[in-house]
Parts: C-alpha cells; structure tokens; sequence
C-alpha cells in the first residue's frame, strides 16, 4: 500500500511538472504571436495616414476611413488579448498616471455611442498609482452601462471629492431587487442585459487594487463610488 502511494504521488509530481510546461510553452507561444500581431497592425495604420495625405476622391476617402476603424478595432482586439494575457499570470504593471487625462481617455471612446448624453467631468489633476489599462476599462464598463441600459439618460457627471470618484447619471436606476447580485459574474437582469459581466469585472479589479467601491441607486439614478484614497499619490 505505502509502496503504490509513493508510485502515485511520484507520477503526480511528474504530471503535474508535465502540465506546468505545457502551460508555459503556450503562454510563450501565444505572447510570441500577440508580438508578431501588432506589426502587420502598425503596418497598416502608418499606410492608411500617408495615403490620407494623396487621396482627394470622397468615396476612397471614406473606405480609407472604413480601413483605418478596422485597424484601430484590431489594434484595441491586440491590447485586450495583451492584458488578458498578462493580467491571468499576474505581470500587469502598476505605474503613476494622471487620473484626470485617464478619465479623459475613457470617457472619449463613447464619443460615437452617447447620442445626446452629456458627460460632465470635473476632476483635479491627482496622481494616481494602479494599473492605468484595467483602471480605465473600470470607467468604460460604468459609463457604457449608464448609456446602454438607461433610455431616458441625458446626463452623466464624473467627478472627485474626498478622494472618492464618482460615476453618476440622471438615469432610472437599478431595481432593488438585483442590486445584490449585479456585482456577481455572470449575472444578467431580463430588464438590462449585460449589467453582469462587466461589473463583476469592475468588482474584480478594484478589489485586486484595493478601491472600495460602492453603488447607490434609485428612480432618480445611479452612483457608482470608488475611494481611491490607497492608490492616490
């Protein structure tokens, strides 16, 4: 009996050994190929502006157009897969960045998306120490929601006080009876579609960078609120 368990646990670590180098083989392969990725990507956006400068015809100028979005969503498709990768084996820097030029940069990629909402930003400029990427997909995940599931929405306001950042909108709220779970993964209300992945996400992050966040909601909107005051320089 002690004879076979020895056998048992030798082939178990020779397994496991296995195992590990199979993962690391895969993990080096694929951060081999997401490298190898961006160049063709680079490539096609440096030739898309130089031929920008050439072209005179509206229609050519509106497929380089088209080919210059496509590029840039292949580009954003590179950095998600960067970060992923580098965020499920634990290596995401942490780095000093201004928290108002980070709010800015998110609050810009909804410039197509937004309609008639108007985000309010009122932020002093803060230094702010975290991971700048998974910091400002925090903020894309809370504005996105504010303007995806909120149809009568006209107003978003972000702004600092006591060292908290507040998300707000003039939204319908978020009914009483899921306010537990949206923070959980996967979970989706049948009235709003897609409150529940990307706020687990939001959950995860800030518990991983030790941000306390906390949500108020009612008839008249909903406040997301993250206390920053451990990463804040």
């Amino acid at each position: 009996m002690i004879t076979a368990l020895i056998i048992y646990l030798l082939l178990s670590n020779s397994l496991v050994d296995e195992l590990l180098k199979v993962e690391e083989n895969l993990q080096e392969k694929i951060q081999k190929n997401m490298h190898e990725l961006n160049t063709p990507v680079s490539t096609i956006q440096i030739n898309a502006s130089m031929l920008k400068t050439k072209l005179k015809d509206e229609k050519n100028l509106k497929r380089l157009s088209r080919i210059e979005k496509a590029s840039d969503e292949l580009l954003k498709l590179y950095e998600d897969m960067e970060y992923f990768i580098k965020e499920k084996i634990d290596r995401v820097d942490k780095k000093s960045f201004s928290l108002k030029e980070a709010v800015y940069d998110s609050v810009k990629k909804f410039d197509d998306i937004k309609k008639d909402v108007v985000i309010m930003i009122d932020i002093e400029d803060k230094v702010i120490n975290c991971d700048r990427i998974g910091f400002i997909r925090t903020l894309d995940n809370l504005i996105q929601n504010a303007i995806k599931h909120n149809q009568n929405l006209t107003k978003i306001e972000i702004f600092l006080k006591n060292n908290t950042l507040f998300v707000q909108d003039n939204g319908s709220g978020i009914d009483s009876d899921i306010i537990c779970n949206i923070f959980n993964k996967y979970f989706q209300d049948h009235k709003a579609e897609g409150f529940g992945l990307g706020l687990a996400i939001v959950k995860e992050y800030c518990d991983k960078n030790k941000i306390d966040i906390k949500i108020d909601t009612n008839k008249a909107g909903t406040t997301f609120k993250l206390n920053l005051s451990k990463v804040l320089s």
